[in-house]
């Protein structure tokens, strides 16, 4: 009886953990909304679409059509999804940063998305733009961050207008110009904030695959 009881209570214990766990991962947001959205992935082919006008066009037009769709509110898209594995990360330039020996190159997140994503998904816009359909690639190159990089490499100011080296470097560029600030999504988990992310123009950097 004794080894039962104490079993049981072992056993209660656990599952009075689990239940708090749960609780506390359920009761944080997660930066988004996916409460009624619809998501599937769209890959095309690299041989047939082979400029990088023919992948911008295809993409504006699957949203279009998604979007005329009865009952559809509102269409976009985005890559990688909010949470998902598939993501990637690396070294960023700010222009005007001094490098300070020992002191880490700034780090992020990045993503794309077509004009409407953040409204889409639920992610507030704290300031500045959003993406629209002028950000193509004949225009300025252009991007949006989440607060947590903001806050991070932007403590006390605004980074709106402040100019990033995403594939270039500080001397020769190219460079994109920050035009809004938007909500950080818990990409690694609700525990977890993770490090600041940096959204690209799905109209200005090609990506053969997103999530409409």
């Amino acid at each position: 009886v004794v080894a039962e009881v104490a079993l049981a209570v072992v056993v209660l214990t656990g599952a009075a953990l689990l239940i708090r766990s749960y609780a506390a991962i359920t009761s944080t947001p997660a930066g988004f909304d996916p409460d009624r959205v619809a998501v599937a992935r769209l890959t095309i082919p690299r041989a047939q679409y082979d400029q990088p006008a023919k992948v911008f066009a295809f993409h504006r037009n699957v949203r279009d059509g998604l979007a005329a769709i009865p009952g559809v509110v509102q269409a976009s898209a985005v890559y990688p999804l909010p949470m998902s594995p598939t993501g990637w990360s690396g070294t960023v330039g700010i222009a005007g940063r001094p490098d300070t020996p020992g002191v880490p190159q700034p780090h992020a997140e990045f993503a794309v998305a077509l004009p409407g994503y953040f409204s889409t998904a639920a992610i507030p816009l704290l300031e500045g733009r959003d993406f629209t359909d002028a950000d193509h690639d004949a225009a300025p190159a252009v991007v949006i961050v989440d607060t947590v990089f903001a806050q991070q490499y932007f403590p006390g100011r605004s980074p709106i207008g402040a100019r990033l080296a995403i594939n270039g470097n500080l001397e020769e560029g190219p460079f994109q110009t920050i035009i809004g600030i938007v909500g950080a999504v818990r990409n690694r988990g609700a525990r977890q904030e993770g490090e600041g992310q940096i959204y690209l123009s799905a109209l200005q950097k090609q990506e053969f695959s997103l999530f409409f």
